[in-house]
């Protein structure tokens, strides 16, 4: 796991209200890429999931 301070960032800035968008990159066994996109509108989290 890398970047975990970037994921607590954006945990910050949604409970602060603050609009922040995260990629998520995750890899199979054969190595294809997973992305998990959240996005934070200042309300609500979208999340979208490219696989």
């Amino acid at each position: 796991m890398s970047n975990l301070d970037r994921f607590e960032s954006f945990i910050e800035n949604v409970e602060s209200g603050v609009k922040d968008e995260i990629r998520i990159s995750m890899y199979t066994i054969e190595e294809d890429p997973i992305f998990y996109n959240l996005n934070y509108n200042g309300n609500k989290i979208q999340y979208i999931n490219n696989s």
